[in-house]
């Protein structure tokens, strides 16, 4: 069995990942990142989500950057390399649409560094820990076992697998929010978003449920900034449970694809706009936006988002409403006040029993409520690159009050 020794083990090649590699590679330091899929990206590219939320301020003015630091560099070059310009909601919330073919290049330009290696198409097996210590992953590929022994262990999976293999303590829910597919039209004669969007809806309102399939109908959504020389891209939002602990991946999948022919067959039918259309394509896998967290020294609450609460030691902020997906395709907001926006302290990315284990992205330790706004990719990029800085500074041995002014004044503008 092949043995490989790092400083940073970073598990995740998604925005956090990505982030967490970045900063911890900034320190000089060894850096393996693991990857289950083939491209770097995660939910940004397989799931083809299509728009970076949390980078700006809620307003109902011009769009203000909210994020700094490596955040901020990160979606100005995404902009540019996807041509795109942010949008502005009618509800004064603000997002980034991106092309996914630039988002995986930036990803793997920024995971090219010399001293970040990365095994892409490989799964954690195994986790082996030792008095509040993970002293080695087993990583897999292809029936080959590779044992990795890091110093320390970033956790951006999206499903908190380290703590789940190690038994640590994660935080769960009995049902998570209900996941979306995105699937990509071509042929389609229409050049205006908003035009496009009301035809949709008017066309399902007019036709009714029982017109498509018996029973309930999933809501369809126009991915923002997506319409571009006769192909867009929408998003279903599925109608289905998603429970903890159940094996639904592979039914999931399935039953996702069936809504995508179901809509795709009933757009090219009703709407004269898309009658020479047809799929383009189908992203990977659904988008999955909510699962176990691993417990940190200090769990977000969802009253820390709606009290806009500020913490001295923050090293990220978000401005992103609570937004709850259930399995009828519908959508709870409940908004922040107009340039509102709350903090995230550090110990929400420090694992409360394990001193070598870190986590960023969609598993932070965060209660349902919290995590429902701390989600969206704009945070991820950030608390991503403040893990990236508290391993290294537990690596090198720097004081922790020492790292947090380092995150701080690199990604909030505080000295």
């Amino acid at each position: 069995m092949k043995e490989i020794k790092t400083d940073v083990l970073v598990i995740g090649a998604g925005a956090a990942g990505i982030a967490a590699a970045v900063s911890a590679s900034e320190h000089n330091l060894r850096v393996v990142v693991v990857e289950k899929c083939s491209i770097a990206g995660g939910n940004a590219t397989i799931a083809e989500v299509g728009t970076i939320c949390g980078l700006y301020h809620n307003s109902f003015s011009g769009t203000e950057f909210l994020v700094r630091g490596f955040a901020r560099e990160f979606a100005e070059k995404l902009q540019s390399l996807s041509q795109t310009v942010s949008v502005k909601g009618k509800d004064g919330l603000h997002y980034l649409p991106y092309k996914i073919q630039a988002f995986s290049l930036l990803g793997m330009e920024y995971l090219q560094r010399g001293n970040i290696t990365c095994f892409f198409n490989h799964e954690i097996r195994e986790v082996n820990t030792q008095q509040n210590t993970i002293l080695s992953l087993g990583v897999m590929k292809d029936n080959e076992v590779t044992q990795i022994v890091p110093a320390t262990v970033i956790d951006c999976s999206g499903n908190s697998i380290v703590a789940r293999l190690s038994n640590l303590p994660v935080i769960t829910e009995r049902e998570y929010q209900s996941a979306a597919q995105v699937f990509t039209m071509r042929g389609i004669n229409e050049d205006r978003e908003d035009r496009l969007s009301l035809q949709i809806l008017k066309a399902i309102v007019a036709y009714g449920d029982e017109e498509l399939v018996d029973g309930h109908l999933p809501k369809l959504y126009l991915v923002p900034g997506s319409l571009s020389q006769g192909r867009a891209s929408f998003k279903i939002a599925l109608p289905f449970t998603i429970k903890e602990g159940a094996d639904q991946d592979q039914h999931l999948a399935e039953s996702a694809r069936n809504w995508v022919k179901v809509f795709a067959d009933f757009l090219v039918v009703k709407l004269a706009s898309f009658k020479n259309a047809s799929v383009d394509h189908i992203a990977v896998s659904p988008g999955f936006r909510v699962a176990a967290r691993t417990k940190g020294k200090y769990i977000l609450t969802g009253n820390d988002v709606r009290n806009c609460r500020r913490f001295e030691d923050a090293i990220a902020r978000c401005s992103w409403p609570i937004e709850e997906w259930n399995e009828t395709g519908r959508v709870h907001m409940e908004y922040l006040p107009e340039y509102g926006y709350y903090e995230i302290p550090p110990d929400c990315l420090i694992a409360e029993t394990a001193h070598n284990l870190f986590m960023a992205g969609r598993i932070i330790s965060a209660d349902r409520d919290a995590i429902a706004s701390a989600r969206v990719m704009g945070i991820c990029l950030q608390t991503g690159y403040a893990a990236g800085i508290l391993a290294s500074g537990k690596i090198l041995a720097t004081p922790i009050q020492d790292t947090i002014q380092e995150i701080r004044r690199l990604q909030m503008d505080y000295i």
